[in-house]
């Protein structure tokens, strides 16, 4: 799912996940640097365009690599300074940044804890719940929207594996807990549970096999993947 295929009609503040949902990830490493920060596509125009829909932009973000002792406070704050001056240069905004470096869940502020949303309702007491969404890509970042309460959409990914055979990646909303009969009528739910494993998901994979190659776009992949859907 495209960020721009998210409906965010209803709500005035939006928290974003950094890593997998403003840049890239790095598979066992950390973004330690500005050199190995890489912005996503479609990034950028999302947030150009929920600048003008939200009073509130803010990043709740996970930073073990500080805690970890591989990269400084003073390197994340560089890398960040340069992410939201980018943002800014391309007419998108981010209003703050909260992150946690504890190594684990023991620590409150550590998502999926909710330390980092009390001090966002501490420094905006304007902020209600019932008009935040949290974006993310994790299946913590939709337990961090559930232990506060609040509305989160998770981003489905069509993956390549080694081969060049695609797969759909868990499931896209939540709402406070995980109700089955709520989610097939959400607005943003495009598919339901598909996994790696899935009957759907092979019979894509013995048909269109031949067709899918890396070099084909992921919003080609998913365009693929909802007319099969429609037809089955």
């Amino acid at each position: 799912m495209n960020l721009l295929d998210i409906d965010v009609s209803g709500y005035d503040t939006l928290l974003l996940d950094r890593d997998g949902v403003i840049n890239k990830l790095r598979p066992g490493d950390y973004v330690k640097c500005w050199e190995e920060f890489e912005f996503l596509p479609g990034v950028f125009e999302a947030l150009v365009k929920w600048n003008m829909q939200f009073r509130y932009i803010i990043i709740v973000t996970n930073q073990r690599g500080i805690g970890k002792g591989v990269m400084t406070d003073e390197d994340l704050s560089n890398i960040h300074d340069r992410m939201v001056e980018e943002i800014e240069r391309q007419g998108g905004r981010v209003d703050k940044i909260y992150y946690c470096t504890a190594l684990t869940e023991a620590d409150i502020n550590r998502k999926p804890g909710i330390g980092m949303f009390l001090q966002i309702l501490k420094d905006y007491p304007n902020i209600k719940k019932e008009n935040c969404l949290m974006i993310g890509d994790s299946d913590t970042d939709m337990m961090f929207a559930r232990n506060c309460g609040i509305d989160g959409v998770k981003n489905t990914k069509i993956m390549l594996d080694d081969l060049g055979r695609f797969y759909l990646v868990d499931l896209v909303y939540f709402k406070y807990d995980i109700d089955e009969s709520y989610i097939p009528t959400h607005k943003n739910v495009r598919v339901l549970r598909v996994c790696k494993n899935s009957v759907l998901v092979k019979f894509l994979n013995v048909l269109l096999f031949p067709f899918i190659h890396p070099m084909f776009s992921v919003r080609f992949n998913w365009s693929i993947f909802k007319w099969v859907k429609k037809r089955i």
